[in-house]
């Protein structure tokens, strides 16, 4: 169960790292850190309506900050 936990925790830590690192390049982390740019994106959900993949609503700052 030990070995689980540390994979699961060493594959967050990776996609942190990588987060934090795209951040930089965009030179955006003086505005956001890793943990804003999560808890923005928490609420932005991919939904299957009548077979075809649909985003939620999702605010004009994060449309922005995501360039979707």
């Amino acid at each position: 169960m030990l070995e689980g936990w540390l994979t699961a925790n060493f594959i967050a830590m990776i996609a942190y790292h990588k987060l934090y690192i795209r951040l930089k390049d965009i030179k955006k982390l003086s505005n956001y850190s890793p943990k804003d740019i999560i808890k923005l994106s928490k609420p932005i959900y991919k939904l299957n309506i009548n077979n075809q993949w649909k985003l939620s609503e999702i605010t004009t700052k994060n449309t922005d900050l995501f360039k979707i």
